[in-house]
C-alpha cells in the first residue's frame, strides 16, 4: 500500500514524498500509526486471526477498509463481511454492540479516526485515497 503526500516545495511547485508510518504495537495483536501528525487519523494493521468479542463503537466514526476482509457480527447472528473500499459508519454506542473477525490470510488495513470524531460537521469533508497495489503491505 502506497501512502503519497502532495505538498508545495521552496520552489513554489508540487512535490510527492512516500510516508512510512512507523507502526507501534498496541498489545492486542494489531498495531497502529497516525496518518498525518496531529490529524487523529489512523491506519491499523490487524493479524490475519485477529478476533475481538463483543464490544462498542468508542463513538461514532467512519473506518475504511483498505486491505483485508473482517466479518461483523451483530446482535440477531447477521455477519457482514467488509473488504477493500468497504467503509463501516459505526455508531452502536450502547447496548450488546458486535463482533468482528479477521478473516484474511494476510494483515487486514484499515483506517479512520484514532478517537472517533470523523463523522462531526466540519470533518466530513475530509477523504482518504488509497493507491492498493500488488504489495499491500510494506513495512
Amino acid at each position: 500500500m502506497a501512502i503519497i503526500r502532495i505538498y508545495t516545495g521552496s520552489d513554489g511547485k508540487s512535490h510527492f514524498e512516500e510516508i512510512h508510518p512507523r507502526f507501534e504495537s498496541r498489545g492486542d495483536r494489531s498495531e497502529s500509526a497516525e496518518l498525518i501528525p496531529g490529524s487523529g487519523i489512523t491506519i491499523r494493521l490487524f493479524e490475519a486471526s485477529r478476533s475481538n468479542p463483543w464490544h462498542h463503537a468508542p463513538g461514532r466514526a467512519a473506518v475504511f477498509t483498505l486491505s483485508g476482509a473482517v466479518d461483523i457480527e451483530i446482535g440477531d447472528g447477521t455477519v457482514r463481511r467488509l473488504g477493500p473500499g468497504d467503509i463501516l459508519i459505526a455508531e452502536d454506542l450502547t447496548g450488546q454492540g458486535h463482533v468482528k473477525r479477521e478473516v484474511s490470510p494476510e494483515y487486514a488495513c484499515r483506517a479512520g479516526p484514532r478517537r472517533a470524531c470523523l463523522l462531526e460537521p466540519r470533518a466530513t469533508r475530509g477523504r482518504l485515497v488509497a493507491d492498493l497495489g500488488t504489495d499491500q503491505l510494506k513495512r
